[in-house]
């Protein structure tokens, strides 16, 4: 293959490449900030669900291209670690790319621009621990805020005041989402547990002195033999049938007073009436992850053979009850003393944002993590984006490589551009004064009605580690996708 062939092969393979992160970044710009558009996702003809989420956007395009599958890639592994952050990195990502594929027609060579791009975010980074601030709880509270900016302005703050009084962000709690008529946020330290099967007449368990209970994940059944005899015997007109369970297990049951069994097999009928009968609730089916909260809840262990059973295996509680839910019953169990498990129990009145509700309480308390492991903060709403592509061409101005250096200015500049068109204003003049004013109002940025405000008064701010972490990975992915000179497929 001759120079001329290649070159026109790499020009094909370059503009396939932007093309592919151009339909991303198109896709998530109209949805970023908290101005953003909703996207409404079709999975079938029956199906759909309402988010504005960069990592669920991303994945639902279903690009039939390995590009594609490198940016979902890269998506995905962000998301997973950082939480936030991911529609800011595409966007970025696309005009870095674009800006090289730009100079790459002016005859400016790929790796000149990559290593120019690197050199930009050393700098970058630099600068960006320069004007970082250290905070404390106020500032984890609003870094929170700012992420949770697409759901009720209510729940958020709810959320947050929540994940920080509890130090939620340093478990790893079950989130749960529930159709209701309107939005509501529970908060409960301990387990909700449903999609097994209750047994018990009385639904109120909030006035039983009894706080114990059992976790099995074997069958129980009055067949079951345990040392040679038969755990359980029934025999008809006997009023108290609990004298004829077998020594061990009834008395271990009275003696350890416990009130409640769940157990992730099945339950034989006859046990259960008997368990009914002397005021132990039980529900059997319960699914795994279910068993898991409640060990953790509880810190109980999970018993997989009755003959093994010990003091050490009950769980203590603090409460009990069952709430019902579309003809279901929730069965809550609560733990003050346990720090370790949370639920956090949402409630919208529509049906279609419950992943992406869940995806953004999910974002939120990665983010809150981090946050209290790294203290250092910058203000948001386009403003350190500006102060850093400022410093980038001052310290460039006159250089051979100003050229380069403008365009990785240019692709953070687009996203206080887009923050003021998803508002709806379209005053060029705000991101041009914001600049020249910088020095002297360095926190000052665009709100949500697109115009100039203090985003520390505003209470908009955002981590200083994921910030940075962002505007690697943009660096990263746009400079493997320049250096990307052509696609084989190999041979199955």
């Amino acid at each position: 293959m001759n120079s001329i062939d290649f070159s026109k092969r790499y020009k094909q393979i370059v503009n396939h490449v932007l093309s592919v992160l151009k339909d991303c970044s198109s896709y998530l710009s109209p949805s970023y900030g908290p101005n953003g558009g909703y996207k409404l996702i079709k999975s079938d003809k029956r199906n759909f669900s309402i988010t504005k989420d960069g990592k669920q956007i991303i994945n639902e395009i279903r690009y039939i291209s390995p590009i594609y599958n490198l940016i979902t890639g890269t998506v995905n592994g962000f998301s997973n670690i950082y939480g936030d952050g991911i529609k800011k990195m595409i966007i970025i990502s696309y005009w870095l790319l674009k800006g090289g594929i730009e100079l790459i027609d002016l005859g400016v060579s790929p790796n000149r621009i990559v290593k120019v791009y690197e050199k930009c975010l050393r700098l970058a980074i630099n600068e960006l621990n320069e004007i970082s601030n250290e905070g404390g709880e106020k500032e984890i509270k609003m870094n929170i805020m700012t992420v949770l900016n697409g759901i009720e302005r209510n729940l958020a703050e709810t959320l947050s005041n929540k994940i920080i009084e509890l130090d939620i962000f340093k478990t790893e709690p079950q989130i749960e989402y529930f159709q209701n008529k309107k939005s509501t946020l529970k908060i409960i330290q301990g387990a909700v547990v449903y999609n097994g099967e209750c047994h018990y007449n009385n639904q109120n368990f909030r006035n039983d002195k009894r706080k114990k209970l059992l976790l099995f994940n074997v069958p129980l059944n009055t067949k079951q033999r345990l040392s040679g005899k038969k755990i359980i015997f029934i025999k008809k007109n006997v009023n108290d049938s609990f004298l004829y369970i077998n020594d061990f297990f009834k008395n271990f049951i009275m003696k350890e007073d416990i009130c409640c069994i769940f157990n992730g097999k099945n339950i034989d009928e006859r046990l259960k009436r008997l368990l009914e009968r002397n005021g132990i609730f039980s529900m059997k089916t319960v699914p795994k992850k279910f068993l898991e909260y409640l060990q953790r809840a509880t810190m109980a262990e999970i018993i997989h053979e009755p003959s093994k059973l010990s003091s050490s295996s009950i769980g203590e509680v603090t409460d009990i009850y069952t709430e019902n839910f579309k003809g279901s019953t929730l069965v809550i169990v609560e733990n003050k003393n346990q720090k370790k498990q949370f639920c956090i129990k949402i409630s919208h009145f529509t049906e279609y944002c419950d992943d992406y509700y869940k995806h953004e309480v999910e974002k939120a308390l990665k983010v809150a993590k981090i946050a209290d492991s790294n203290r250092e903060f910058v203000p948001g709403g386009g403003s350190t984006e500006l102060i850093l592509a400022k410093k980038c061409k001052e310290n460039y101005k006159g250089s051979n490589d100003y050229l380069i250096a403008e365009k990785f200015c240019n692709a953070l500049e687009e996203i206080p551009k887009i923050l003021i068109r998803n508002s709806g204003n379209k005053k060029d003049w705000v991101v041009k004064y914001i600049q020249s004013n910088s020095e002297e109002s360095p926190t000052y940025g665009v709100d949500e009605s697109g115009n100039i405000s203090d985003m520390m008064l505003k209470g908009v701010l955002e981590s200083s580690f994921i910030f940075s972490k962002i505007l690697q990975s943009s660096v990263q992915l746009a400079s493997g996708l320049l250096k990307i000179d052509n696609i084989l497929v190999l041979r199955k």
